[in-house]
């Protein structure tokens, strides 16, 4: 049976990815530049912290939990890189990646649709991650609970900005976002029934830490750090930088803490 003290901090951290969907409020009243502006140094900081997730906290449980690194361990990171990557070809998830990247008006109404599933598969196997996480050990749990929240702020900056060209009210645009955002819990739900009803699965569960680590390396690479790169500035780009770094040092720090 499954420790109901992990449930309910899972629970709980799916719930904040939940409320954190709601940041597209942010965008209502603010300068849309200067969104754009604070969005970039939280791409740095989540790269960061999805790097140093993966390196520091995922990784390194897998091989404990398995006893050793091995060929099972080296085929579920390749499968989360894999499967992060046919996501994204089919549902189009980077082509609106950034608030005002879709700008043709015939395929509006199709992105927007697009976006919204795409989101809610993404937050789905993000409750997947975090549920394994915490069963992992409350270390993992919160630290990939700070890589994912991290991600998802500027991650919904974009997706609100997309629904809104896509013909979307502003509230809707935002109760979109949040039905999108629980698909996080039903993923959380999902590892832990099963793990209570399938006798046996709670074996293969550790096999999700690899593969999180694989989606977390393929989606700093390939989705936030190409943004860094549009940067032209020296000076911007440096401070990016050392926020990247800080996001890596963060992760490694809470190595230390008595969880």
């Amino acid at each position: 049976m499954v420790d109901p003290m992990t449930l309910l901090m899972a629970l709980g951290c799916g719930i904040l990815i939940g409320i954190i969907s709601l940041s597209g409020l942010l965008t209502l009243s603010a300068d849309i530049n200067r969104v754009r502006s604070i969005a970039k140094f939280l791409v740095a900081l989540a790269a960061g912290t999805m790097v140093g997730g993966a390196a520091f906290h995922l990784l390194p449980e897998a091989v404990e939990e398995l006893g050793g690194f091995t060929l099972t361990i080296t085929l579920s990171f390749l499968s989360g890189i894999i499967v992060s990557y046919l996501l994204e070809a089919v549902l189009e998830w980077h082509h609106c990646n950034q608030i005002g990247g879709c700008e043709e008006p015939s395929h509006r109404h199709t992105i927007g649709a697009m976006n919204f599933y795409g989101d809610s598969v993404h937050n789905f196997i993000d409750g997947l991650v975090i549920a394994a996480s915490f069963l992992a050990g409350p270390l993992i749990g919160f630290s990939v609970v700070l890589a994912v929240a991290l991600h998802e702020i500027p991650q919904e900056f974009g997706d609100f900005g997309v629904l809104i060209q896509a013909g979307y009210s502003r509230r809707r645009a935002l109760i979109y976002n949040f039905i999108s955002a629980l698909m996080a819990i039903v993923g959380i739900c999902t590892v832990f029934l099963l793990s209570n009803w399938i006798v046996g699965l709670a074996e293969f569960i550790p096999l999700l830490l690899p593969f999180a680590a694989g989606n977390f390396i393929y989606v700093s690479l390939t989705d936030l750090m190409p943004e860094l790169h549009k940067e032209r500035r020296t000076k911007h780009t440096l401070v990016q930088f050392l926020v990247m770094l800080l996001g890596i040092t963060l992760m490694a720090s809470l190595l230390f803490l008595p969880l």
